[in-house]
């Protein structure tokens, strides 16, 4: 019999998972509800949380750590006790898997599951023109658009505009968040099939990954499509020797180069970073490399000011803002330079940025076998954010963020494979 607390955690986890691929503002809510939970519960003794010899928890404490003091010398503190308190609700994810049976937890990774096949509908729903959305950053792009405009035409719909949905109340289509969600939903299928074998996986597994795979190209997502080559590539890993990875890894690449010869959305998204690259020659804006590129560069102008400890938490803007001016003035100063490692030493410095690499490797030391299930979650976790980390600042606040806390909360468990010490549970 579940305990009360354990049911109201179970309840709390479940409208969590149902909202984290739908709603930003729901999903940070709750898991801003859940930490103030498990602050409570852990000041007053009820988890406990060891962290020696835990490399993964360390981290994620010296992270919220680093968050908090670089308030106190941070050139716009207002905005840094702001972005302080933001990542406090990370701590609910991160302790989720602490405060549930290993029974629940199957619950949970079920429930996420199935919220990634709502977004899937939602983004149908938008790609046939019954939601629509007004606001750019939840726009379709390139096929994906021309295909809602074909259905557009045919039903004369206009599309219900859902608030619920997605950053600014619109659908949850953007790419940025999209395509790499989809990227560990086409992983685990691959996953499934590898390990089940593809005479004794059901039909309907290769129709969810077709459509997935559809769906990720329609997507134009650069990052998750190359989040789910490192997927493809871990699966052929799965339980192979190693002379035969290299050879494996070249497959891989093939089918990667193919797309780009024969798929038009991957020809014309890889093609825009040789537009983007050219226009950073040129010095102008408005191509997406070339403006991350152009922050990189005032990024590491303004870093150097203050490579140790970095100018506090929340001082990007401000800090960069000047450098900015001085080596571009075409060009409006950022608050996100789109590359986590970037902001991570602009804010933090050199400290900040081998904490975050730390972190990083308080998750891929678990996956380095590749020998389990378990093990590939892990990988995915870890090699997506660190090559995504290169272009964009999913751990700032994106959906996707909560995701790989959850990821470092399992590698955490003793129970999961991770390193970590005995817990006790409400």
């Amino acid at each position: 019999m579940m305990s009360p607390l354990r049911q109201r955690i179970l309840i709390l986890t479940q409208a969590y998972a149902f909202a984290l691929p739908l709603s930003v503002g729901l999903s940070n809510l709750l898991a801003g509800l859940g930490s103030l939970f498990c602050l409570i519960w852990i000041f007053t003794g009820r988890i406990r949380l060891r962290l020696k010899g835990n490399l993964a928890l360390q981290m994620f404490g010296i992270y919220l750590s680093l968050y908090l003091f670089g308030t106190l010398y941070s050139e716009n503190p207002a905005h840094g006790l702001k972005e302080s308190l933001g990542h406090l609700r990370l701590i609910f994810a991160v302790c989720l898997p602490f405060l549930l049976s290993q029974e629940s937890l199957g619950k949970i990774i079920r429930l996420f599951g199935f919220s990634l096949r709502i977004s899937g509908v939602v983004y149908l729903f938008a790609l046939t023109g019954l939601i629509r959305s007004e606001n750019p950053a939840g726009a379709l792009y390139g096929s994906a658009r021309a295909i809602q405009d074909f259905f557009f035409s045919l039903h004369q719909f206009e599309g219900l505009k859902l608030d619920i949905f997605g950053i600014g109340g619109s659908p949850f289509v953007n790419r940025v968040q999209w395509a790499p969600l989809l990227a560990f939903g086409v992983g685990a299928l691959l996953f499934v099939i590898r390990r089940n074998g593809w005479k004794n996986t059901s039909l309907r597994r290769y129709i969810e990954l077709l459509l997935a795979l559809s769906l990720l190209v329609i997507s134009e997502g650069r990052s998750g499509m190359l989040l789910a080559l490192l997927g493809a590539v871990a699966v052929l890993w799965y339980q192979t020797p190693l002379k035969n990875r290299l050879f494996q890894t070249l497959g891989v690449g093939l089918v990667a180069l193919g797309m780009v010869a024969f798929l038009p959305p991957v020809q014309s998204r890889v093609h825009q970073l040789y537009l983007g690259y050219e226009a950073f020659q040129k010095g102008e804006f408005g191509y997406g490399i070339g403006d991350r590129l152009m922050y990189l560069v005032t990024g590491f102008a303004t870093f150097q000011k203050a490579p140790l400890l970095g100018h506090g938490t929340g001082s990007f803007y401000v800090a960069n803002a000047e450098e900015s001016r001085r080596i571009y003035p075409q060009i409006e100063p950022t608050q996100n330079p789109h590359n986590q490692y970037m902001f991570q030493m602009v804010e933090h410095g050199l400290l900040g940025f081998m904490v975050m690499l730390l972190l990083f490797w308080g998750l891929a030391y678990q996956a380095i076998g590749l020998r389990n299930e378990t093990e590939f979650l892990f990988f995915m976790a870890c090699a997506g954010f660190g090559v995504i980390s290169i272009s964009c600042t999913y751990l700032l606040d994106q959906p996707m963020q909560h995701l790989y806390w959850l990821m470092l909360g399992l590698a955490a468990l003793p129970a999961s494979g991770g390193r970590g010490s005995e817990e006790e549970r409400p």
